[in-house]
């Protein structure tokens, strides 16, 4: 495991700005999800937002609404039901966020449990209780609007698209420095893909794998890319 890194999701804090404080009391919730549909946890949903008094709007795919700019919607809101990516980019921008999808319900996300879900990727590991309403109420009851400020600060700092970016270029420099300290064998004692070389290939591969195709045109403009691609190159 120690030649395993992970890379967990991540936001784009510039594209997605804080916004103004919530209420003491939710009014507005919205079901961030491609997957919400009449046959998966839309009716859970919904039914939940009727008994807690609470206004629902539903994006995604499931339902004919795609969104190519939620940075532009979501602090309309004052709770967010989503997982993963989309999670983090509501909590991003201040809203309270009740992790939910077709596989389940999972917590209202707290900045006391925010290291513990980030793990997790803030997705289906840690959708726990059924897709019934009864639990989404008992969820969006534990709604706070200063904590939901908190868990924004949270994401903002630790969760951020620039940080990301530099956890993998850090990736790289230590590969590269692995590389220098480990001798060159001949050819004729190779090591096998069982072997260091085996190995850096694959974490290699993973990590760079794991990267939206956005965020590596960013990677590719940072000073130094020629350098470490060449360095790489070297090591076959």
């Amino acid at each position: 495991m120690d030649a395993v890194a992970l890379l967990p999701n991540f936001v784009d804090v510039n594209r997605f700005s804080p916004r103004a404080p919530l209420p003491d009391r939710p009014r507005r919730a919205l079901l961030f999800s491609n997957y919400a549909t009449e046959e998966s946890h839309l009716p859970a949903v919904r039914e939940a937002c009727v008994q807690t008094g609470l206004e629902l709007e539903v994006v995604g795919a499931g339902v004919g609404k795609v969104d190519a700019e939620p940075e532009r919607k979501l602090g309309q809101y004052d709770i967010v039901f989503a997982k993963a990516k989309a999670a983090i980019e509501a909590m991003s921008v201040g809203t309270a966020v009740v992790l939910c999808d077709y596989a389940g319900v999972g917590p209202m996300v707290t900045a006391a449990h925010f290291d513990w879900l980030r793990e997790r990727n803030f997705g289906f590991e840690v959708l726990r209780d059924p897709l019934s309403p009864e639990p989404l109420v008992r969820e969006i009851a534990r709604y706070d609007a200063q904590d939901a400020a908190r868990v924004r600060d949270l994401v903002r700092s630790r969760a951020s698209l620039d940080g990301t970016a530099a956890v993998l270029v850090a990736i790289y420099r230590e590969v590269l420095e692995e590389h220098r300290r480990v001798a060159r064998p001949s050819r004729r004692t190779w090591p096998t893909e069982s072997s260091w070389r085996g190995r850096l290939y694959l974490r290699l591969f993973w990590a760079w794998a794991s990267v939206p195709a956005r965020l590596r045109e960013m990677i590719r403009k940072l000073p130094g890319w020629r350098m470490l691609v060449g360095g790489l190159r070297r090591l076959g």
